[in-house]
């Protein structure tokens, strides 16, 4: 994916040049480890926001489009909503943007898109009936809670 391509007709689709920094203020695709960084990281700040059933999946063997999905639930919209917006503020401070998010309003499933890592937090009945866990059960779990997170950790203050 580094470096233009061309068609058959010799056009150049756009592509992300090699000299790109990545992690640096834009939602580009990220080194693998960076990726899993994000991933945990999510993980963490759900948990200190008191997000359940918390669950990193390793989607790259399985899809292009994305590394990680951090499947969280929450017990209510406002806390689904803290969790969303806590997670969102805390990747911008690190340069992190997100590329899509929806669902903030509702507070049933909040979809933020880091590009290489899809966070999803969703109350306990949508979480059930979609049963993303079950549906992608082929992609391997990381135990989030032994991984390193960014440097500094959550705990950092503001």
């Amino acid at each position: 994916m580094n470096g233009p391509t061309t068609g058959g007709d010799d056009t150049v689709s756009p592509s992300i040049p090699e000299d790109t920094p990545q992690g640096e203020g834009s939602a580009l695709p990220s080194p693998p480890d960076q990726s899993r960084q994000l991933a945990v990281e999510c993980a963490r700040l759900a948990d200190k926001f008191k997000g359940l059933d918390i669950v990193v999946l390793d989607m790259a063997p399985l899809i292009e489009i994305t590394d990680y999905f951090v499947i969280v639930t929450g017990t209510n919209r406002r806390q689904i909503r803290a969790i969303g917006e806590e997670i969102i503020t805390r990747m911008k401070k690190q340069g992190l943007l997100r590329t899509n998010m929806d669902g903030m309003e509702s507070g049933v499933w909040v979809l933020a898109d880091f590009g290489s890592v899809v966070l999803h937090i969703l109350n306990e009945d949508a979480r059930a009936f979609y049963d993303l866990d079950g549906f992608w059960a082929d992609a391997d779990r990381i135990d989030w809670q032994e991984e390193p997170g960014f440097e500094g950790g959550t705990d950092s203050t503001d």
